[in-house]
């Protein structure tokens, strides 16, 4: 079964290579959606990148 992760701004799915950046409160936005929780960044890369390095993400999301 295939999992995705929406942007919580534009409702979009993300696609492995969409720009997005990581938030304090471990939240991810596209890199261009505003950041309505106005949490600073702590990482920023492409969504395959950011699941790939935080444990707290299912890998499942890339498929």
């Amino acid at each position: 079964m295939n999992k995705k992760m929406y942007c919580p701004n534009c409702q979009k799915a993300y696609l492995p290579t969409d720009q997005v950046v990581l938030n304090r409160v471990n939240t991810v936005l596209h890199m261009d959606c505003p950041d309505m929780q106005n949490q600073p960044y702590i990482d920023e890369g492409t969504f395959e990148e950011i699941v790939r390095k935080y444990s707290f993400f299912d890998n499942k999301l890339l498929n």
